[in-house]
């Protein structure tokens, strides 16, 4: 059965997919795909628009000018063919999206994931940050309708840079040039191969003015505030068990019978003399099923309005206070 178009009554209605999507994984522009090292375009929904060619003609037509940054589960790595998202990403340059569903830290400066050597290459195995930089590019497409997303991935990073170097040497702008993209030895390059026709620049400028490409870039993220971000300070934080005298120093009588006897005499010069007790002191040793079980710490991380929790001891908050590099509480 096919539908005829909406009918005019419910021209009015607000169309909106939020709560029926939501959970199933991140909403995503049009696409230009690069699995298995060719360049394949999806629309919004997931289909395909093109079979998969080597290379590929586009008109680049904005960027963020952040980076965009990524972590993934490492459970659940990078999969081109699964919708899930990341668990903390940023578009902004500043610190975790609004959207993004787990962030890391305040800040991306503070993150320890963006640290190098907080991951390793499964294709090198050299250290690298275990929260990947990338570079959104929305661009045109000959034979297609509207712009697509294009993502390049960190280890074409240099090569984009090169190219926008060559460009300013020209000078050129992107928008002005067909830039011709391969994929070569698991890196994109970029090689500008005619100019875009006079007649084809006000469409181009048009799509420039209009929030299109901001969109598609996503060129308008929102920094979570690092205020938002808390380690909450579990009051069951388990504590260290008291040191106990060993057993034969709690009941003399159990020593061993080659034990060596405590040195009887004058004690060291340096050691002040200490007259011992007159009666040996009691020590109740607790049975083990009468200790009362350790509380479970909650979950690290906290969102939101939420009480403040007992302070941690001195040390443990110490050793926090660096791994986030969090100024110290009052």
């Amino acid at each position: 059965m096919t539908l005829v178009a909406r009918p005019n009554y419910l021209s009015n209605r607000s169309v909106a997919f939020d709560d029926f999507i939501g959970g199933l994984g991140m909403a995503q522009p049009p696409r230009v795909s690069l699995k298995d090292d060719r360049f394949t375009l999806i629309d919004e929904t997931g289909m395909t628009l093109a079979e998969p060619t080597l290379s590929l003609d586009v008109v680049i037509v904005s960027a963020n000018k952040n980076a965009s940054r990524q972590y993934y589960d490492p459970n659940k790595p990078y999969d081109p063919t699964n919708s899930e998202g990341p668990l903390c990403w940023s578009d902004n340059g500043i610190g975790p999206s609004k959207a993004c569903q787990r962030p890391q830290a305040a800040t991306c400066a503070s993150c320890p994931q963006a640290v190098w050597g907080s991951a390793v290459s499964k294709m090198t195995g050299k250290p690298i940050p275990a929260c990947s930089t990338r570079k959104k590019l929305a661009v045109l497409v000959g034979g297609q309708d509207g712009m697509f997303l294009l993502v390049v991935p960190p280890d074409s990073l240099g090569s984009l840079k090169q190219y926008m170097s060559s460009l300013a040497k020209m000078p050129a702008s992107p928008e002005e040039l067909v830039t011709r993209i391969k994929m070569e030895n698991k890196q994109l390059v970029f090689e500008a191969v005619d100019w875009v026709p006079e007649d084809f620049m006000g469409y181009i400028a048009e799509k420039m003015e209009n929030d299109d490409a901001a969109s598609i870039v996503n060129r308008h993220d929102e920094a979570r505030d690092p205020a938002e971000f808390k380690l909450i300070a579990s009051p069951g934080l388990p504590q260290s068990p008291p040191v106990q005298a060993p057993l034969m120093e709690q009941h003399p009588s159990l020593s061993p019978p080659n034990a060596v006897p405590p040195r009887r005499g004058r004690p060291p010069k340096f050691s002040a003399p200490t007259a011992p007790p007159t009666t040996p002191p009691q020590q109740t040793v607790i049975p083990p099923q009468s200790q009362a079980p350790a509380m479970q710490t909650p979950p690290g991380f906290g969102f939101g309005m939420q009480t403040a929790p007992p302070a941690p001891d001195p040390g443990v908050q110490g050793m926090l206070d660096r791994a986030f590099s969090l100024p110290r509480r009052a």
